[in-house]
C-alpha cells in the first residue's frame, strides 16, 4: 500500500482538470495506501471542490491564488503530518517549483517530466521526456520519491460519491499581501478546441498570420502558436500551446513551422493526431507527429487553401 500525497490547484470554484489527472495516477498507484490532496490555492470554494475527489490538507486560510511562499510551508507541514510514500505534482509553475521541494522534504529523489507511470516492483515504472523532446527516458523510482507528471498525459478522475474531509493543517503563520493579476483570455479557450491549426516561427513573419487564419476558418479550427510567435507579438498568449502556455487535446492539431521544442510537446501530449509541416527533416516535431509533410511552408498553404476552396463548391 502507498501513501500518496497530491499537491492540488483549484482556480476559482474548481479544481483544475490537471489535479484531476493526478487524482486519476493516484487510484491506479495507491494499491489501498491512502490518499491526500493537498491545496496550493483556490480559496475555501476550490477546497470545497477538491474534497469532492479526496481527503484535503489544507492551511487555515487557503489563497485563491498561487503564493510560492504560502505554499512551500503548506508542502513542507503537509509531509511532516502525512508522511507519504509518494508525492504527485502537475507539470504547472506550482508543480515545477514544489515537485523537487517535496522530494527534499520527503528525503527521496524528484523525478519531472513524467509522461507515463505505473506500479512497478522497485516502487514506480516511469517514463519520462528529456534532451528536448528527442529522447523519453525509462526511470524506476523507489520510494519515498516526488513525480511530476505532464498534463494531458491522464483522464480525469470522477468525484467520489460524497465529499471526503477537510484537515486543516497547524503551525502555518505567514503576513503576505497578494495582487490578483486577470489571465489574459482574448476570447478563446483552444483547450476545448477539437481542431487546432498551430504557427511557428517558420512560416516567416507577422504578416503570413492572416493565411493561416484563413487557413484555421476553412478548416473549421482554431489558430494557436508557438511561443516565439506569442512573444514576437504575432497572436495574443491565450492561442500560446506549451509548457508556458496551454495544454490541448483536439482531435487533430496541424503543426506549421513549429520546430518543436520539448515545451510545446508538452502541451500536445493528448492531441489525437498530430501533422507537422516543416521544411527540417530533422525537426523534433516530426518524431510526434502521426503525419509528417516536408516542404515549404507557402507550399503547403497554397495547396491546402486550394484543396479546401474546391472542396467547398
Amino acid at each position: 500500500m502507498t501513501r500518496i500525497l497530491i499537491l492540488a490547484e483549484a482556480s476559482a470554484d474548481q479544481a483544475v482538470r490537471a489535479t484531476l489527472e493526478l487524482v486519476s495516477a493516484a487510484r491506479d498507484l495507491a494499491q489501498g495506501g491512502e490518499i491526500a490532496l493537498l491545496a496550493l490555492c483556490g480559496g475555501e470554494a476550490g477546497l470545497a471542490d477538491l474534497a469532492r475527489y479526496g481527503k484535503v490538507l489544507a492551511a487555515d486560510s487557503v489563497s485563491v491564488d498561487y503564493v510560492p511562499a504560502l505554499a512551500a510551508g503548506a508542502v513542507r507541514a503537509a509531509v511532516k503530518c502525512f508522511n507519504p510514500d509518494l508525492v504527485l505534482s502537475s507539470y504547472s509553475v506550482a508543480g515545477q517549483e514544489l515537485g523537487p521541494l517535496a522530494g527534499a522534504a520527503i528525503g527521496g529523489a524528484s523525478l519531472t517530466g513524467v509522461a507515463k507511470v505505473s506500479a512497478s516492483d522497485v516502487g514506480l515504472a516511469c517514463e519520462a521526456v528529456v534532451y528536448d523532446g528527442k529522447l523519453t527516458a525509462s526511470v524506476e523510482m523507489a520510494f519515498p520519491t516526488s513525480i511530476t507528471l505532464l498534463v494531458g498525459a491522464r483522464s480525469p478522475a470522477e468525484p467520489l460519491a460524497s465529499p471526503a474531509s477537510v484537515t486543516r493543517l497547524a503551525g502555518l503563520a505567514y503576513s503576505m499581501t497578494v495582487r490578483s493579476v486577470p489571465p489574459e483570455t482574448g476570447g478563446v479557450d483552444i483547450t476545448t478546441a477539437r481542431k487546432i491549426l498551430s504557427i511557428g516561427r517558420g512560416i516567416g513573419n507577422a504578416e503570413a498570420v492572416p493565411t493561416y487564419e484563413a487557413l484555421a476558418g476553412l478548416l473549421g479550427a482554431e489558430l494557436a502558436g508557438s511561443r516565439p510567435v506569442i512573444d514576437n507579438g504575432w497572436l495574443v498568449k491565450a492561442r500560446q500551446v506549451g509548457k508556458s502556455g496551454r495544454a490541448v487535446r483536439p482531435e487533430i492539431y496541424i503543426a506549421c513551422g513549429i520546430s518543436g521544442a520539448v515545451e510545446h510537446l508538452e502541451g500536445i501530449v493528448a492531441a489525437e493526431y498530430v501533422v507537422a509541416v516543416n521544411t527540417d527533416e530533422g525537426a523534433p516535431i516530426l518524431r510526434r507527429a502521426n503525419l509528417g509533410i516536408i516542404c515549404e511552408m507557402e507550399d503547403f498553404a497554397d495547396a491546402l487553401d486550394q484543396q479546401l476552396k474546391s472542396l467547398g463548391k
